[in-house]
């Protein structure tokens, strides 16, 4: 190999351990953020702690970080196939719980 794909072979290796970190970040932030958020809101259920649904649901910006989470599981591509298929899958499903929400 020469030294310029070895270069690019590192800095494709450096995006996707990027792109799997702010992914991670963001689905680990997300149950903390929709607590806090949920602390905020006025008109809330009286057991809106006893859910982590509920409270994303109460907390009118988590819907925003669900879609960033599903942007970046539906770009994200793995060295595997099946990899690919389940983040692209999981983007879509992502993209209905924020599309199409339940009632609380």
């Amino acid at each position: 190999m020469d030294e310029i794909t070895k270069a690019k072979i590192k800095e494709k290796a450096r995006s996707s351990l990027l792109h799997r970190n702010v992914l991670g970040g963001l689905g680990m932030l997300l149950p903390v953020i929709s607590i806090i958020g949920g602390l905020f809101v006025r008109n809330k259920p009286e057991s809106w702690w006893y859910s982590i649904s509920v409270t994303y649901y109460i907390t009118p910006a988590l819907p925003i970080i669900l879609g960033a989470c599903a942007i970046f599981l539906l770009c994200y591509r793995s060295y595997e196939k099946i990899d690919t298929i389940i983040n692209v899958l999981s983007g879509i499903f992502a993209f209905g719980v924020v599309l199409f929400p339940c009632e609380i």
